[in-house]
């Protein structure tokens, strides 16, 4: 979820409209023209978003290997890998902003690109915990870039378009299941062979390769089209009245609680802890975890594609918050399953769990359609201002998330360690840590049932 909080450059993007409704830009004008270019400048931000998730969840496979590299408890490896990275994320979002705005993407997202190129270097030959956490801040301000330039670059081609709102749709949920599904298996088989140090060097050659092309194919958009943003400065900035507004609206923190609900527990977990839960805690062999996590992971690519046909058939704002209620029963039951494996943690029933983990994440589309359609959103005139605010929040919650589980692990650790000095934890550790996730999920099951009812009311 904490991509959406760029689209405050929906209403910062450079567009400018000609007569028959196109934008208007250096080539790329609108989808009637789109050649070549716009297409390649589309994929280039789509590969910078795939990679935004991967770099968000990369940390799961390696969990072990890094607490055993550099001594760590669970809550530092936990802040390290996790809390580092979305407190970072968090930071980037308005001067990353204010950078596409001064510089264009044109310039903005291939050095955004080579910092991240550059992070995963940094993090990858750390000599210590200090320059693996500076490098993954590094990682959480490049990919601070990656939504809000996939949002300037579709609307500089496509414009304010139903086409438009597809393709970002299409970023969005293609996105994040192919970068979460990346960061499991392939991954893993790439630590297994070159070890996490070699694993991080090898990917960092991506960003580098793909920030010349998009140099190459990523337009600023016209002169004239500069001109109008000078223009339009003033009206872009939102009222001082806004914020009080949204934050003294129940709907909106509804929707915090529903959001940080499902995706907290769900980054925490696939992000830092499935794989060290799968083979310390149940015992299961490293390519038995990696593809349990990687099936948690197409299952989330499924949820998210089936989600937006599903959910925009049902038009009506009330019946779709009894969706996210759904969607929040769907984590709490697989959770809720694995807090339940005290004992044993039987390979079938695990495999269920995970799937249904997996189908909650379809709230991550849901949750931002339903919160694009807020009255305080004004059509489209404070929709970025609102869902950015919004995601502040959750992005808060995401951070501190990945702390407090660290601290429940560690508090019901019984001094098992591995031939490396390693703390593992059990299955008591774990199902203590994960029933804070359970709350969470029941709580975001809850407030959806409320904001139906507030909506409704509403309406």
């Amino acid at each position: 979820s904490s991509v959406f909080g760029a689209n405050l450059a929906v209403r910062q993007s450079r567009l400018v409209l000609d007569p028959a409704g196109s934008p208007v830009g250096e080539d790329m004008t609108g989808l009637r023209d789109a050649g070549c270019r716009a297409w390649c400048a589309y994929l280039s931000v789509m590969i910078f978003f795939v990679f935004d998730v991967f770099c968000r969840l990369i940390g799961d496979d390696v969990t072990n290997d890094i607490q055993d590299t550099f001594g760590l408890n669970a809550v530092s490896v936990s802040t390290a890998t996790g809390t580092t990275f979305f407190a970072a994320y968090a930071v980037a979002q308005m001067p990353a902003g204010i950078l596409l705005d001064g510089m264009g993407p044109k310039y903005a997202m291939p050095a955004a690109m080579l910092l991240l190129a550059a992070s995963l270097v940094v993090a990858g030959t750390a000599p210590n915990i200090t320059v693996f956490v500076v490098g993954r801040a590094l990682s959480g301000l490049a990919c601070g870039f990656a939504w809000i330039g996939t949002v300037k670059v579709v609307r500089s081609c496509w414009g304010l378009t139903r086409s438009g709102d597809l393709l970002l749709g299409a970023v969005n949920a293609g996105g994040t299941g192919v970068g979460a599904f990346l960061a499991a298996s392939p991954f893993g088989l790439l630590s297994d062979a070159f070890g996490w140090r070699g694993a991080f060097l090898a990917v960092a050659a991506v960003p580098l390769v793909l920030a010349p092309f998009a140099f190459m194919v990523i337009s600023n958009g016209s002169h004239a089209a500069q001109n109008h943003d000078s223009e339009m400065q003033q009206s872009l900035l939102p009222s001082p009245t806004l914020l009080p507004q949204i934050l003294s609206t129940p709907r909106i923190w509804c929707l915090v609680v529903f959001m940080a609900g499902f995706d907290a527990p769900f980054e925490t977990f696939t992000g830092i802890w499935a794989a060290p839960f799968l083979k310390t805690a149940c015992h299961w062999t490293a390519s038995a975890a990696t593809n349990a996590v990687s099936l948690l992971q197409l299952v989330t690519l499924a949820s998210m594609l089936l989600a937006t046909p599903v959910v925009t058939a049902l038009r009506i704002v009330p019946r779709q918050c009894l969706v996210m209620a759904a969607v929040s029963v769907s984590g709490f039951i697989g959770f809720a399953q694995l807090v339940l494996s005290k004992q044993h943690c039987n390979p079938l029933p695990t495999t269920l769990a995970l799937a249904a983990i997996g189908a909650s994440q379809a709230g991550n589309v849901v949750g931002w359609i339903v919160a694009s359609k807020d009255p305080l959103c004004q059509g489209a005139a404070s929709a970025g201002y609102v869902a950015g605010t919004i995601n502040a929040m959750v992005i808060f919650i995401d951070a501190m998330t990945p702390i407090l589980f660290g601290l429940v692990l560690d508090f019901n650790w019984h001094g098992a360690v591995d031939a490396q000095g390693g703390r593992l934890y059990d299955l008591t550790a774990f199902s203590e840590a994960m029933t804070m996730f359970c709350f969470m999920l029941a709580a975001g099951c809850g407030s959806s049932i409320v904001l139906s009812c507030l909506v409704s009311k509403t309406n």
